[in-house]
């Protein structure tokens, strides 16, 4: 992009980086160009030498515009796809430790340093995604030395970096950012000790955003409750176990604020479902949960429980999502449940073991909800009953009325808005 100097004229920061990029001779593209011009800082590392480096460092000290900041490296979500059209498996490509080199650190020092000069200029940077990067405990470090001059960060993106629990320690040092509102650490090594730290800074993150919510309030004649807090957590495409939910639960028993939990491909047993059931009962704002290609359950009651606690936080809550986009998650929510020949082809029970097949082809036990069963009413539902197929086809059947139930609840309500929109013209 060719400027052409006027000594009368006054340049702005984008012409003049344009300028610095004439001098330095680089080989940027024009789409690099565009996108800066509309805050859009994207940088591939790999494919940037040095001179392109620096050039970014000086952009970023003279670019109080950027709002978005993209750095890519190697392994990317494009590589992987094309992986995955010629294979046609699900294997992931993550980054090998061992084999794979990791990125410059002087490269790397060079864009924070750019970065730290933006953030001292009042920059305001509220999106950050870091894409494919092979980075080492001294990466990380730096990063999170970075990170923790941010105040106005709204939404947080590694994936595919290889983020293990210990690089993950690291980089959380400097996540005191009170402003998040989205985090996504998909495609990643997560495991047990690194949901511990995602729960530690969910509580840090949420308790900031209280605070300041309450100190608004003060302020305010109105005593609403300003919009923030950490609402969207991808952790998709990881290796984490059960014990790992149950550390990632402690940090949001009694959380506000996250309201989309996404755990799909990872290494959850069918015990996570009784884990997220006892989050609910305490948790009133989780309105969206994705368990995709996790081992699956046959307790259809413990489905049908979670996913009518789901419809009563999605009808409290005032946050904006898409209802079509919250139904369709629900349906896939509902396709977790192993029913009929699934249940007897796996031989697993509700725990996930094998179950013991006895006389009269009993499949251990499990919550009888109705049956000819003598005595079952005057026992009660809590009561343990050995199962049979007359109980688990009345258990299915139950199972799909409550979620049509739910169905027609949705477009009653979405009938309702229409009218309340339509009499509220007509007044007008």
């Amino acid at each position: 992009m060719l400027i052409k100097l006027d000594k009368k004229a006054k340049l702005t920061a984008f012409e003049k980086f344009c300028i610095m990029s004439q001098y330095y001779t680089h080989k940027l593209g024009k789409d690099f160009f565009s996108s800066v011009k509309s805050g859009v800082f994207a940088l591939n590392i790999d494919k940037a030498n040095l001179t392109d480096i620096t050039l970014c460092m000086e952009g970023l000290k003279i670019l109080p515009c950027i709002n978005t900041l993209t750095l890519i490296g190697k392994y990317s979500e494009n590589s992987e796809i094309k992986v995955k059209a010629k294979t046609k498996t699900k294997t992931q490509t993550k980054v090998d430790p061992k084999t794979d080199q990791p990125h410059s650190l002087y490269q790397l020092g060079k864009l924070i340093e750019g970065l730290n000069a933006n953030f001292q200029a009042k920059g305001a940077l509220l999106h950050l995604s870091l894409t494919g990067l092979h980075l080492d405990s001294k990466g990380w470090g730096m990063l999170s030395q970075c990170i923790r001059q941010v105040n106005t960060l709204k939404e947080l993106k590694i994936t595919f970096c290889a983020l293990k629990d210990d690089d993950l320690i690291i980089f959380s040092k400097g996540m005191s950012l009170h402003n998040l509102i989205k985090l996504d650490l998909s495609h990643n090594c997560i495991q047990n000790d690194g949901c511990d730290v995602i729960s530690h800074v969910l509580s840090k993150v949420n308790t900031t955003q209280i605070e300041l919510n309450w100190s608004n309030n003060l302020r305010s004649s109105l005593g609403t409750n300003s919009i923030g807090g950490l609402r969207d957590l991808d952790l998709s495409y990881n290796e984490i176990p059960d014990k790992g939910l149950v550390n990632l639960t402690h940090g949001l028993f009694y959380d506000e604020f996250v309201k989309v939990l996404n755990l799909s491909h990872n290494k959850l047993s069918s015990s996570a479902f009784e884990e997220i059931s006892n989050l609910l009962k305490t948790n009133s704002s989780i309105i969206m949960i994705n368990l995709q290609d996790n081992e699956r359950t046959n307790n259809l009651k413990l489905i049908s429980d979670i996913t009518e606690k789901l419809y009563l936080n999605f009808q409290r809550d005032q946050w904006v999502v898409k209802e079509d986009l919250w139904q369709d998650q629900l349906e896939k929510l509902q396709d977790m449940v192993l029913i009929g020949e699934e249940v007897r082809k796996s031989g697993k029970g509700k725990t996930g073991k094998r179950a013991k097949s006895g006389k009269n082809g009993v499949r251990g036990k499990r919550v009888g909800l109705g049956s000819e069963h003598k005595g079952l009413h005057e026992i009660g539902l809590k009561k343990l009953m050995s199962s049979c197929d007359k109980c688990e086809e009345f258990e299915r059947e139950l199972f799909k009325s409550k979620s049509q139930c739910i169905d027609l609840q949705i477009k009653n309500n979405l009938l309702e808005k229409k009218l309340e929109t339509k009499n509220t013209i007509k007044r007008h």
